[in-house]
């Protein structure tokens, strides 16, 4: 019996046999609950490979793929999921899945939780972080391998082109020794870059 069950049996006995002065007994310690401890398992399907032969390499039972495949179907169809998707295995203290996440979208993941007698599916949208990023260099002998020389992603030197390609030749006014710098907004999710 726990300790908060004794307190109250204490009290409710001491209480209906009339005793004039409540002393309540006394702990050594504080018993604070805390959420139990779980683990996450990182996986990837690979190429040429199924959802089922990455959760069978990954240890899951046919009966339970065959669950959650079932539970999922309502909320996205699992045959969509690509080669290359990652998804994450979640457990409790005890070893037991109680989650299967597949990151269908950049921006949202499929979740599949143990309900306690069964699997139930819902989509949720991945929480995101902006990070201003800033470059700079100089020109040695284009933009182009400029900016590729430090790391700027090949799609922001050329949209940067195209916005301000009207009023820059990039061709023929840019020149050796131009100095250059960019400021970069970019999107993270979970910790990954994702544009």
């Amino acid at each position: 019996m726990s300790k908060v069950k004794i307190c109250f049996a204490l009290v409710f006995l001491w209480t209906n046999l009339g005793v004039s002065q409540l002393q309540l007994p006394e702990f050594d310690e504080m018993v604070i609950l805390a959420p139990l401890p779980t683990s996450h398992e990182s996986h990837k399907i690979k190429r040429n490979s199924s959802v089922h032969h990455a959760l069978v390499s990954a240890g899951i039972s046919p009966r339970m793929i065959h669950d959650v495949v079932k539970a999922a179907r309502s909320t996205f169809n699992l045959r969509h999921v690509q080669p290359g998707t990652r998804f994450t295995l979640s457990r409790d203290a005890v070893g037991d899945l109680y989650r299967i996440s597949f990151d269908i979208a950049p921006l949202s993941r499929l979740e599949v939780n143990w309900k306690g007698g069964y699997w139930d599916s819902e989509i949720v949208d991945i929480e995101t972080t902006k990070k201003l990023v800033h470059y700079q260099g100089y020109i040695k002998d284009s933009l182009w391998n400029s900016g590729v020389q430090q790391n700027l992603a090949p799609e922001v030197i050329v949209s940067f082109a195209e916005v301000f390609g009207w009023q820059v030749d990039f061709s023929r006014e840019v020149r050796k020794g131009d100095a250059w710098q960019f400021s970069v907004e970019k999107l993270f999710a979970q910790g990954r870059h994702i544009g």
